[in-house]
């Protein structure tokens, strides 16, 4: 904001009285000149003047100065009026209409002028409290106006209102002049926005545009319902009187609305809801009048307008501008709200023009039918602007990197695609890798040639070998039977290992048994301890004694070998006998045998294999492969595990998408008092969710009591900031003891801010996504920030969304700690000696140390 609420507020207000002079005697005097039948024709004159006017308004100088502009357009009105009185004393009407014109075309530019130099500078966030308390300005300088013209009106001609609002308009010039002497050039943000950004702020200026223009046809056809009926009812000579207490009134009746009913509709429901309501009003009266209450229809249509339109529509208008950038915002501020305004009247006008030629009257059953249609249009429109409004703030959060677990999608491949993958196939290893993972990822493994390995790149060949074992290609057992010739040892492993999963029974492993790979040898074995024949048992027998009296290397061998192997329970005994044999290089190689031969004896040796980083993610590829025992293994553990295991059973327990899984971390979480523990149930339990996994019905509740835990936690660490920096002052930068409890709170509050957003992500936040959202939270720019609090506030409500508002703000923290607490109903301690007491049992070891050190500080 460029000044004070408060200055900005008297300023506004100063401003609206003029206009409520202007246009209370312009109703006046040109009623008791012209029928009321005259009007429609003067709303389509001031959508064609309007358009000039804004033209030329825009370029209007103003040295990226936006008060000189309004400067300009307040002395301009001020020296128009006082014209104006002057020629009041002519006995001719052409100046009335005139007057008309004007008042309609300045009160538009005024205003919308006046909007965007109070809006330069500010944010989503702040103007929805401050445009609220400038409202309730404004609304108070229209009742004084209202009351000064009814005033005039009975004491004197309506010309003296003209003059009146004059010098309301002069001081109101001088004011922003006075306001704005040292206000600093306004600098345009330096942050070029995305072109997605560019795209959503465009279809969103078209859909507002629309909003615009049909709000004011619905508005300007109950206007003009209702002074056709006043005109019908009251004498020429009363009309100034009773239009200003008219006037009076209904900017009474707004004045109740800002104050009592836009804040608590803002905060509760919402900008969508606060965009709905006038059109929604207006829709009912309409429908009473096509009832048979055309009179009420007529009072009830200008007092929801009055009541309505200046308060909270008014506010909601002008927060539906502050997506755009500072320039664009000024820009479209003044031509929708001029340009589009007035084309709407021009449609409201045209409407009820046509009712009257064709000897209706502006108040009949068809005229009302066909307002009642705009009116219902209006909401329809209402409700896909306000969704364009989210689209432009979560533009602004796009560009974040994506998941990398997530595959990217690719195109179907066509004929002439799939034969230049086919040509890569080539002797170059580099080409030749990257068709066959194309291949591969569209399901085209049966086009790999089998000659394919034959070629002289290692990597080329283990990963043909691969692709075909994985397509079960038995076609390629004479090629793979070849590869036993190579020198290397790896090719020759890989080979033999293919060739027991494809199931070679006619391959002549003899010679086998002598090589000197282990891998080949223990392949070997395994292949005669499987097929069937009179010496089979004999065989097994013999593979058993050879794996429980040979060195490690050979152990580890055969299980890699039995890896390979197909299902038979007499080599799952062997596996068990290996495991009790034990050793941690056998452990290392359970993971990946589990994941081809899952047994439910492998799952609590597994289970201890969880702090082996390396073979982590294959010894949760392992458990979920053995099923029920292999979660309730990890389930087991929760109670008796060191602090270190239960940190990893999270994640173990959470890629078992099963019911049973989502009931444990829920009863985990619920009686965890760990805080790092319950962070990575928390993280697990959103991954868990993600990726379909069930979680209970009543989770919801769960996560209600969580939040608001984790809620009173960030309130109380923002307490405890503000309480360092009150009671240590410049000692918070300086002194390295208070400065690390400074920082340690704040890390605390960052990590609780996650941990609540998970919570939120558990609990359901509607249409958004809680990462994207926190994130933007933490950017470093203040647009993303604004842009991640405003569909927060949107996606949230209650106490939570008033509480998470009040913490992200960039308010100081002791004003975000009051808010917060005021918002959750939260009694925080005020004397510093019992809030140091509070630090001292803090549940965190290290915060208890450090303020321990801080307070000798002192």
């Amino acid at each position: 904001m460029p000044a004070s609420t408060t200055r900005l507020a008297l300023l506004y207000g100063t401003l609206l009285a003029g206009h409520a002079l202007n246009e209370t005697a312009r109703d006046a005097l040109y009623l008791a000149r012209h029928p009321p039948g005259s009007l429609p024709a003067v709303y389509v004159a001031l959508a064609f003047v309007v358009g000039a006017v804004s033209w030329v308004v825009q370029r209007i100088p103003d040295g990226s100065r936006p008060a000189r502009r309004i400067v300009a357009i307040l002395a301009l009105g001020a020296l128009v009026s006082t014209s104006f009185a002057i020629a009041a004393q002519r006995a001719d009407s052409g100046w009335s209409t005139a007057l008309y014109v004007w008042s309609g075309v300045f009160g538009m530019i005024s205003t919308s002028s006046m909007w965007a130099w109070m809006s330069a500078g500010s944010d989503v966030g702040h103007a929805r409290r401050d445009f609220a308390r400038i409202g309730v300005g404004g609304l108070l300088g229209a009742i004084v106006g209202s009351l000064a013209a009814a005033a005039i009106g009975h004491l004197a001609s309506s010309a003296w209102s003209l003059i009146a609002a004059a010098c309301a308009l002069a001081l109101a010039a001088i004011g922003v002049a006075w306001t704005a002497r040292r206000e600093p050039a306004v600098i345009p943000e330096g942050r070029a926005p995305s072109a997605g950004s560019v795209r959503a702020q465009a279809r969103y200026a078209m859909q507002l545009f629309v909003f615009v223009s049909l709000g004011a046809a619905v508005l300007t056809a109950g206007d003009l319902v209702f002074k056709a009926t006043i005109a019908e009812h009251t004498a020429r000579g009363d009309l100034a009187a009773v239009f200003g207490v008219l006037s009076a009134s209904t900017s009474l009746a707004a004045l109740v609305v800002q104050l009592a009913l836009t804040p608590f509709l803002l905060r509760r429901f919402g900008l969508q809801t606060a965009m709905i309501v006038l059109p929604a009003s207006l829709g009912a009266f309409v429908a009473i009048g096509i009832g048979g209450a055309p009179a009420l229809a007529a009072v009830g249509l200008r007092a929801s307008a009055g009541a309505l339109q200046h308060s909270l529509h008014g506010t909601a208008t002008e927060l539906l501008f502050m997506p755009f950038e500072l320039d664009l915002r000024r820009r479209l501020k003044l031509t929708f709200q001029t340009v589009g305004h007035r084309a709407g009247q021009a449609l409201g006008a045209l409407t009820i023009a046509l009712a009257l030629a064709l000897g209706g009257s502006a108040s009949s059953p068809a005229v009302l039918a066909i307002v009642l249609g705009l009116a219902l249009l209006w909401i329809a429109v209402a409700v896909g602007t306000h969704r364009r409004y989210l689209t432009i703030f979560r533009s602004r959060l796009d560009g974040f990197e994506p998941d990398p677990r997530i595959p990217l999608p690719s195109p179907a491949l066509g004929a002439q695609a799939l034969e230049t993958v086919l040509r890569s196939l080539s002797l170059d290893a580099t080409k030749c890798l990257s068709a066959l993972r194309l291949l591969e990822r569209h399901g085209r493994a049966e086009l790999v040639p089998t000659s394919l390995l034959a070629h002289p790149s290692t990597a080329v060949v283990l990963a043909t070998t691969e692709l075909l074992v994985r397509a079960d290609r038995t076609d390629a057992s004479a090629h793979l039977v070849r590869l036993l010739a190579r020198s290397d040892d790896v090719v020759r492993a890989r080979a033999a290992a293919a060739l027991l999963e494809l199931g070679a029974s006619t391959l002549d492993v003899e010679p086998l048994l002598a090589d000197r790979s282990a891998a080949v040898r223990a392949v070997a074995r395994v292949v005669l301890a499987t097929r069937a024949g009179e010496d089979a048992a004999a065989r097994l027998t013999e593979l058993v004694d050879a794996a429980e009296s040979a060195d490690p290397e050979t152990r580890i061998a055969i299980l890699r070998a039995l890896a390979h192997a197909p299902a038979r329970p007499e080599l799952d005994v062997l596996v068990t006998r290996l495991v009790a044999r034990g050793g941690p290089e056998i452990a290392d190689e359970l993971a990946t045998l589990a994941i081809s031969r899952p047994h439910r004896a492998l799952a609590g040796v597994l289970v201890d294999r969880l702090s082996a980083r390396p073979t982590r993610a294959a010894v949760h590829q392992a458990l979920v492969a053995i099923g029920d025992a292999g979660l309730e293994a990890l389930v087991a553990r929760i109670g008796d595990a060191p602090r270190a295991m239960r940190l990893l059973l999270p994640d173990a327990i959470a890629a078992h998408l099963t019911p049973r899984a989502g009931a444990a971390l829920r009863d985990w979480l619920d009686s965890e008092d760990d805080g790092a523990v319950r962070y990575r149930i928390l993280r697990a339990m959103g991954r868990f969710a993600r990726e379909g996994g069930p979680l209970p019905h009543d989770v919801a509740r769960t996560m209600d009591r969580l939040l608001e835990r984790t809620l009173r936690r960030l309130v109380k660490l923002a307490s405890w900031r503000a309480h360092v920096h009150a009671r240590y002052g410049e000692l918070a930068r300086t002194d390295a003891h208070v400065a690390l409890l400074d920082a340690l709170l704040l890390d605390k509050q960052r990590a609780t801010m996650e941990r609540a957003f998970r919570v939120i992500g558990l609990r359901g936040l509607r249409g958004e996504d809680p990462e994207v959202l926190f994130r933007g939270l933490r950017a470093g720019d203040r647009t993303s920030r604004e842009s991640a609090r405003e569909l927060l506030d949107h996606a949230l409500d209650g106490r939570v969304r008033d509480a998470l508002l009040a913490l992200t703000d960039d308010d100081p923290v002791a004003s975000q700690a009051s808010r917060a607490a005021a918002a959750l109903g939260v009694t925080l301690a005020i004397d510093p000696d019992a809030i140091e007491r509070e630090l001292a049992a803090d549940g965190s070891d290290m915060v208890r140390r450090v303020a321990a050190r801080a307070a000798g500080r002192r």
